[in-house]
């Protein structure tokens, strides 16, 4: 028998046997992620830009003495890392001089950088993300991984979605940092009102910390007629749907992971059984950290984020750590054909590709 027969056979026994398979697209992740005492000057210039533009000109330089702010004239650079206190302190000193709230302050800030992002062409960027506001709520993450291309230190939030129906949602939001819940229900109304024109209404139905995690719970109300749509479709497509064997979902997905609801990897895609063939029988949660979103690692996370774009970094056996490759993504040049005798270059800069660092460790 063929070892590709045998693959067949296990890999239809696995499917019946266990209760869910999880298919990933294998990406390589750059560990460049912004320290969690530290953010980028484009944020704190929106909580100032915001200030500016909206108070009196005495009202802002006495906000901005009184915050003691790290750099000249009161204008950060947008591309600098900042310590991660700035906003909080501007956020308690304006409340302090202007007599207004926080909360309303920060959801201030949240309308102006729509505003603002907007005016600077990235309108089209947003209304990429979805044909409709449903649309772009689901997509927040894959928004955020497409800052990171300029950002590359960015240290994004998470968003995922839970108790949808056709009057709104239930939208969970998870950060490292604290002070952005209201600075989002800002950024939630303006954007559903500019660029997809449409009235919301969003409250905080729950707001804690959970070990070093803001975990925020908005109740949003909107006209979610989208979800009846998708619901139809969804119903059409069960009934047209045929079956597929288990062997065709290995093949069409190199880096899949099958595992139990224990989180025993069974069966592995071929492309992931030659980077990683020992991970078979062993707790995906032992081989993978999860990455993205910020939810616990468990099988019924999974089931419940089907929603979710789950990105997970490979944890590389203690056997492996001094001579790690680092998976790299980086551009290449279209080269020169090489003279006689020399060696083809491989390093270069318009065509993406994966190199490997042996003296890093990912």
């Amino acid at each position: 028998m063929s070892y590709e027969s045998v693959e067949r056979q296990h890999a239809k026994v696995a499917l019946d046997d266990f209760l869910f398979i999880h298919d990933f697209f294998f990406i390589p992740i750059l560990d460049l992620e912004l320290d969690l005492s530290a953010m980028y000057g484009l944020i704190i210039e929106n909580v100032l830009g915001y200030l500016r533009s909206h108070f009196h000109p005495m009202r802002f330089d006495e906000i901005v003495r009184l915050s003691k702010l790290p750099f000249e004239d009161g204008k950060p650079d947008i591309e600098k890392v900042y310590p991660d206190g700035i906003i909080p302190k501007i956020g308690k000193k304006a409340s302090q001089v202007l007599q207004v709230s926080e909360p309303e302050i920060f959801e201030g800030v949240g309308v102006y950088f729509v505003t603002v992002t907007t005016g600077l062409g990235l309108r089209n960027t947003l209304t990429a993300i979805g044909r409709n506001f449903r649309d772009f709520i689901f997509n927040l993450d894959n928004c955020h991984d497409y800052f990171k291309l300029q950002f590359t230190r960015m240290r994004a939030p998470s968003f995922f979605v839970d108790q949808e129906h056709e009057h709104g949602l239930t939208l969970h939001y998870r950060s490292k940092r604290r002070g952005f819940a209201y600075y989002v229900i800002g950024q939630m109304k303006e954007i559903a009102k500019v660029i997809f024109g449409l009235k919301i209404d969003v409250k905080i139905k729950r707001q804690e910390v959970v070990f070093d995690t803001v975990v925020v719970t908005y109740v949003m109300e909107f006209d979610n007629s989208p979800y009846v749509k998708v619901q139809e479709t969804l119903g059409l497509q069960n009934e047209s749907s045929l079956p597929i064997r288990a062997h065709v979902i290995f093949e069409i997905f190199p880096f899949s992971i099958l595992f139990t609801e224990n989180l025993n990897i069974t069966l592995i895609g071929a492309s992931l059984r030659v980077i990683m063939p020992s991970i078979i029988g062993q707790p995906l949660n032992e081989c993978f950290d999860l990455v993205r979103p910020l939810v616990e690692f468990n099988a019924e996370q999974f089931l419940a984020r089907t929603n979710n774009v789950f990105v997970f970094r490979a944890i590389l056996p203690p056997s492996r750590v001094k001579k790690a490759r680092h998976i790299e993504l980086q551009s290449k040049k279209k080269s020169k054909k090489p003279k006689e005798g020399e060696e083809p270059k491989q390093n270069g800069g318009d065509e993406h590709f994966l190199s490997d660092d042996e003296d890093n460790d990912e």
